[in-house]
């Protein structure tokens, strides 16, 4: 019976007792054959370019060959293919695809193909077929490929599908081809010149390149890859903003070259859409891939491999690529995602690169701040400092109007749009996609808030009610506070609660302020939890405290969690005397209790998160601790003020 893909192979054997003997012996002793099934393709390609062993014992080789998913040295392959190229021609070229799916290919190797497939141009059909595997070995030959198009040959076809563009004319896309095949060198000046040429061509590489892109996204071969990773980042340098949804979704391909290729990518076009994909991809936590896009060594944290096999793996900095995309986009709060997640010398041991990345990224949008007393290769204790001062810099300046070079445009259609897909999904059932689109609001900052406030025009339904406006409080923007004020007056408890709760970054507004109050009188005892932390936030004053002290005398039972928030409010509101009490709070044996507490200190000080570590047990060594000093000092600032 003929195989459909390899036409010149036969099979002897009945296909269900081949299946079913198959079956037995890979349940009986699955790892040694896997380890003899290697072996035997190592085994087959060396027959195969045995010139003076018999054909048909050659071809069935081949077949197994083809037929087989296991990774195969690409070199191996080519010579192969190159040693059977005058007998069998077609089986040839398999191998040969086969070759550049599986790796690089060297240019020796790559030219040895070319010359002998130029050789076995004789009739018209090998002739066609040779020139699509030339084409597949990275080179075009003399003559062009014009007359592929109307071939039928199955292996042609194959070629021309996985090659070109559909709806594309051959003879249009032969120069974008070999513009591309240059942006995949390693010499610097040919993939410039490449990239320029494609660039240059942009009315007619987009579609090309889109191409080529959207195989990457799918899962191309590895030996492919190149191609696709640079087909992206000229897509980016295009300034097209068609490619803008593509390269978004290439942020979760299943690769790591087309995920970083596309951060760069989404950067270069300068599209505002492209932000969106972007802090979507930063905020989404805990998928397979993130661990290696983080560039970090892995440790404990990458459970898939052994110690002996970390070398072996390509990481890729991901994260700090995608956060630079968002700077240059003219997105701050990137900014304070790199200093704290990437310069944060608690944080895990990233590598002296992962650092440099980041303090270019600061130089290059941030340069006000202090980004040059990071020194990537100094120690510990020097990039302790440096971080300190990065942190602080940014806990004072983070909501400047003018805090980054790029001015970020968010009224652009496409990016209110693209936003508003995203926002929608807070209007859903998805839990997991609340943890994801909340903080990737809070890293859009301000330009999060009109598309916000139009989807809590319209959502009536108390769930996407409250997801909103926590939304909204983390966006930490004064245009939220009148749709925050409205949704604290909504009939059902749980979403006026989380308005109240949602107030804490708007508690220097008198507006607030007088909401908060008066939702200490709620009849539902969430609201009045929410809003008594909420004025943590708030400055000293006499109408808070006597808001305060009128409602500890009603002799109404509260709750543990509003009496933690009153004797913060009466630390700001009062003073110092109420320290000890915190004090022994933030020693709770409970980590839950310890972390409430800290959120309250956090936001009636106003505290950066780094500076204490709650969620340490109180006798662990080695991090970071509020001392009395410190606190005190924060809380008389913070009732100077």
């Amino acid at each position: 019976m003929a195989d459909s893909r390899f036409p010149w192979a036969t099979r002897r054997r009945h296909p269900v007792i081949r299946a079913a003997l198959i079956a037995v012996v890979v349940c009986l002793l699955h790892a040694p054959v896997q380890a003899e099934e290697t072996g035997s393709l190592e085994d087959a390609l060396l027959l195969i370019a045995r010139r003076d062993a018999p054909l048909d014992e050659r071809l069935a080789a081949t077949t197994r060959v083809l037929e087989s998913k296991t990774a195969l040295d690409s070199e191996d392959l080519a010579r192969a293919a190159a040693a059977l190229m005058d007998e069998a021609l077609e089986p040839a070229g398999w191998l040969a695809l086969r070759a550049v799916d599986e790796g690089w290919i060297s240019a020796e190797t790559r030219a040895r193909l070319v010359t002998l497939f130029s050789r076995a141009m004789t009739a018209k059909t090998d002739e066609l077929r040779a020139r699509a595997c030339v084409l597949l070995a990275g080179d075009w030959p003399r003559g062009g490929v014009t007359e592929l198009a109307s071939s039928q040959d199955p292996f042609v076809r194959a070629v021309l599908e996985r090659e070109l563009p559909p709806a594309m004319r051959v003879e249009t896309t032969e120069s974008l081809w070999r513009s591309l095949g240059m942006a995949t060198s390693d010499d610097v000046s040919q993939m410039r010149s490449g990239l320029d040429a494609l660039v240059r061509a942009k009315e007619t590489s987009v579609p090309f390149l889109l191409h080529f892109a959207r195989q990457g996204l799918l899962g191309t071969p590895k030996g492919r890859m190149p191609r696709a990773a640079r087909a992206i980042l000229a897509l980016g340098m295009t300034k097209d903003w068609r490619a803008t949804p593509l390269l978004g979704k290439c942020l979760f391909s299943k690769d790591g070259w087309v995920r970083a290729s596309a951060a760069c990518a989404l950067g270069d076009l300068g599209d505002p859409a492209g932000a969106v994909y972007l802090a979507n991809y930063l905020a989404t936590m805990g998928d397979l891939f993130r661990t290696r896009d983080q560039w970090d060594y892995p440790g404990a944290s990458e459970t898939s491999l052994t110690e002996a096999q970390w070398r072996q793996i390509d990481y890729f900095n991901v994260d700090g690529l995608a956060a630079d995309a968002l700077l240059r986009l003219g997105v701050p709060n990137a900014g304070g995602y790199l200093i704290h997640e990437k310069l944060d010398t608690s944080k895990q041991p990233y590598r002296i690169r992962v650092f440099q990345d980041a303090v270019d990224s600061l130089r290059r949008s941030l340069p006000a701040s202090p980004w040059q007393a990071y020194n990537v290769d100094s120690g510990y204790p020097q990039r302790e400092k440096a971080f300190r001062a990065l942190a602080r810099w940014w806990h004072a300046h983070r909501n400047d109007a003018d805090l980054v070079t790029t001015t970020f445009d968010e009224d652009d259609k496409a990016y209110r749009a693209t936003a508003r897909r995203m926002i929608e999904l807070l209007r859903g059932k998805d839990v997991r996609q609340f943890m994801i689109v909340k903080p990737a609001c809070e890293l859009l900052g301000r330009a999060a808030t009109p598309v916000l406030i139009d989807v809590l025009a319209t959502a009536t339904a108390g769930p996407a009610r409250s997801e909103l406006a926590t939304a909204l409080g983390l966006v930490r923007d004064v245009r939220a506070i009148a749709p925050l004020l409205d949704v604290l007056k909504d009939k059902r408890p749980f979403v006026r609660a989380a308005a109240a709760k949602a107030l804490v970054n708007y508690a220097d507004d008198p507006r607030v302020v007088d909401a908060l109050i008066a939702t200490l009188a709620d009849s539902k005892g969430g609201p009045r939890v929410a809003a008594m932390s909420a004025l943590v936030a708030a400055k000293p004053s006499a109408a808070v405290l006597d808001a305060v002290n009128a409602h500890a005398a009603d002799g109404k039972k509260k709750s543990a969690d509003y009496q933690m928030a009153e004797i913060v409010v009466r630390l700001v509101q009062e003073g110092e005397k109420h320290w000890p009490h915190i004090e022994k709070g933030l020693a709770d044996e409970r980590r839950f209790t310890r972390e409430r507490w800290w959120l309250l200190l956090r936001h009636a000080l106003d505290l950066p998160a780094w500076v204490h570590s709650a969620k340490a047990a109180p006798d662990a060594p080695l991090v970071r601790r509020l001392s009395a000093k410190e606190a005190v000092a924060a809380l008389k600032e913070r009732r100077a003020r």
